[in-house]
């Protein structure tokens, strides 16, 4: 299981014997196959199992299962924009998108700063929504 406790609370000792004995195998904090431990942590978290039982199970911290549980395949992702970012091309296509919304965002907010209406009673006021 990978833990270094010799007994386990009574919660963990449940949800240890509804475990099947493959994810029992995977779950422990020594499992090189990380992708694999962390879907049965979030399967079990989906299911209602407290941190502090799959920190008794696992032998990881509250706060990297907590990370496990949020983070989903992110490590993935981040590769993946970290290789496109890299590409001077995609860099450069990058920015002169940025460039365009924000010249868009710039005349939205000038046009709505300028726009007035009229309003019961009152005189004249700037209608600041967008």
């Amino acid at each position: 299981m990978g833990t270094e406790r010799k007994t386990l609370s009574r919660d963990a000792q449940r949800v240890a014997e509804t475990l099947s004995e493959p994810d029992r195998a995977g779950l422990g904090k020594d499992n090189p196959f990380l992708t694999e431990r962390n879907r049965i942590i979030r399967r079990l978290r989906h299911r209602g199992v407290l941190l502090r039982v799959l920190s008794e199970l696992t032998g990881l911290s509250t706060s990297s299962l907590h990370r496990i549980e949020k983070g989903g395949e992110g490590e993935a992702v981040k590769a993946s924009v970290k290789a496109y970012m890299s590409d001077p091309d995609f860099r450069r296509a990058l920015m002169v998108f940025l460039k365009a919304l924000e010249n868009i965002s710039q005349k939205l907010r000038v046009k709505a700063l300028t726009r007035k209406k009229r309003s019961k009673g009152r005189r004249w006021k700037t209608n600041t929504k967008v």
